[in-house]
């Protein structure tokens, strides 16, 4: 197996392992809403680039052709799922609480830096998805702007679908 596709696994498996606290403190089990699902959202691909908004946001952004998705649910039960960026964007976009949009649970993992972010925005421009986001405030290493390379993002918080 080339050295390439090992560290990719590695930072894949790094990656699940950091978010996997967020999945135990925060399960999604909610009798009110009628749905005990429990999605855990997973993005990666090569070719992201960091860079920043005229607002001075941190922006990512992936080729929504070259990028995967996939979707965990560890409770109640066990599954796995590929998933359209598009069904992503759509997932987002039934979000109804500000909260909700505005995600403190995100691990992103780009080239050998990692770090927990506040997602804050998704946008779809003909093949770029642009993640908008700002680092939270624990995060001992920022990511800088310029940087381009491999990325996985895991994303605990939205909303069942």
């Amino acid at each position: 197996m080339p050295i390439r596709m090992i560290k990719k696994y590695a930072l894949l498996a790094m990656s699940l392992l950091l978010v996997s606290g967020f999945a135990l403190a925060g399960s999604g089990n909610n009798p009110e809403k009628g749905n005990n699902d429990s999605w855990l959202y997973m993005v990666h691909g090569d070719d992201a680039a960091i860079s920043t908004s005229d607002s001075g946001e941190m922006l990512l952004t992936i080729s929504a052709q070259k990028s995967l998705a996939e979707r965990l649910e560890d409770r109640p039960l066990r599954k796995i799922e590929r998933v359209s960026i598009q069904n992503l964007k759509d997932v987002w976009n039934t979000s109804t609480d500000a909260s909700q949009k505005s995600l403190s649970k995100t691990a992103l993992i780009h080239e050998k830096k990692v770090g927990i972010i506040v997602l804050t925005g998704m946008v779809i421009k003909d093949d770029d998805v642009v993640f908008s986001f700002k680092m939270d405030d624990q995060t001992k290493e920022p990511f800088i702007n310029g940087e381009k390379g491999h990325f996985v993002m895991v994303i605990d918080g939205l909303p069942n679908s």
